[in-house]
């Protein structure tokens, strides 16, 4: 909630009772805060679980017959899938 808050401080200065330069530099520091924690925290797997999830499914919709391509190709088409 701070990147948020400060922010709107930031651009609202007529409600903001702190120094501009104070604001942002506390605005900045806690969004670069909130990257670097963000691959070790909970809220990466919020992001990355569609990702994921989309990938695997997209990887096992193959086209029909390519495992018999696949075998052809690696030279054990008489050898079973």
């Amino acid at each position: 909630m701070i990147p948020f808050t400060t922010g709107y401080l930031a651009m609202h200065p007529a409600l903001n009772p702190f120094d501009y330069n104070a604001t942002m530099l506390v605005h900045v520091m806690s969004g670069n805060l909130i990257l670097v924690l963000l691959p070790f925290s909970k809220l990466s797997h919020a992001v990355l679980f569609p990702t994921t999830q989309l990938l695997s499914e997209m990887a096992w919709h193959l086209a029909p017959g390519s495992g018999e391509n696949v075998a052809l190709t690696l030279g054990k088409e008489h050898e079973p899938i």
